[in-house]
């Protein structure tokens, strides 16, 4: 026993006294504050999960920008796109029938289907639409196609007006102030009606064509720059060059020759006309023929 207890003793003595210099600290922290001791890993892990949060939301956010942008697209390109055309109006508010709706969709629709780009608005040309919508239905002055809805459109149409009117058989024909002849009239009947007299048979719409452009300009010329109103117009027996053009007030003729110029021709008309009147004559009838000539009886 007493033995045993040198031996320890020894030991003890054997054995470095510990001071504060030899004290190990990773030891410490290994023994005493494991519970309390926080490892750096689990806050980078933390860091990488949110490093990663922020590109995902970068890119729904681009994604759902390209969706976006390519909808406003697609709308837009829908908006101008005449796939459908829904109903046809006129620029003076007159109602169509039914019969000429469907006709004059079909004329439209058919341009569509030789040029099926054009159904879009921006690619559309309009000159060449109208050139072909005015050689199946020439009373069309002008038509435009709108948009009308998605994927739809509408075609708005200006129509022509009569200037004059020639009953020629079993045919009537009208032409507008810018001597364009067509037979469909959606408005009143002109005032100035031509008289056919002459016994002669005129061939060929290229003939009365030409004759009903020259009447319509004249007429539309003398009323516009010369203050000067056509009553009616007549084609004298036996005549198929020239016409007899009675002014609004006056019981005698100006002949006029319907291979001239239609505006040197109105304003010899005018010319001869004021000149009458200034003179107090009553003709019987005043050649206005020959250009910068005429002659009265």
């Amino acid at each position: 026993m007493f033995g045993r207890n040198r031996e320890q003793s020894q030991r003890r003595h054997s054995q470095p006294e510990r001071t504060g210099a030899d004290f190990d600290m990773a030891s410490y922290r290994r023994g005493m504050t494991l519970n309390s001791f926080k490892s750096e890993e689990p806050t980078q892990s933390e860091r990488k999960r949110l490093k990663r949060l922020r590109a995902i939301r970068r890119r729904m956010a681009a994604v759902l920008a390209v969706i976006i942008v390519l909808l406003v697209l697609g709308l837009s390109l829908l908006s101008q796109f005449a796939g459908n055309i829904t109903k046809v109006v006129t620029s003076d508010g007159i109602e169509l029938q039914q019969v000429d709706v469907d006709r004059y969709s079909k004329i439209v629709n058919d341009y569509f289907a030789e040029n099926s780009f054009e159904r879009f608005s921006f690619a559309r040309r309009n000159s060449a639409l109208l050139q072909y919508v005015e050689s199946q239905a020439p009373e069309v002055a002008d038509v435009k196609v709108v948009p009308s809805g998605l994927a739809s459109g509408r075609i708005e149409l200006t129509l022509r007006q009569p200037v004059a009117m020639w009953i020629n058989g079993d045919k009537t024909s009208f032409v507008d102030s810018n001597g364009i002849v067509f037979e469909r009239n959606y408005y009143a009947v002109p005032a100035i009606a031509i008289e056919d007299n002459s016994g002669v048979s005129v061939d060929g719409m290229a003939t009365s064509s030409s004759f009903l452009s020259f009447v319509g300009r004249v007429a539309t010329t003398l009323q516009d720059k010369e203050g000067l109103k056509v009553a009616r117009v007549v084609i004298p027996q036996g005549s198929a060059r020239y016409v007899e053009i009675y002014l609004d007030g006056r019981n005698y003729p100006f002949k006029a020759q319907i291979t001239r110029d239609s505006g040197s021709q109105a304003h010899d008309i005018a010319v001869m006309a004021r000149y009458v009147d200034t003179h107090g004559l009553q003709p019987q009838y005043i050649d206005c023929r020959v250009e910068g000539k005429a002659y009265w009886k």
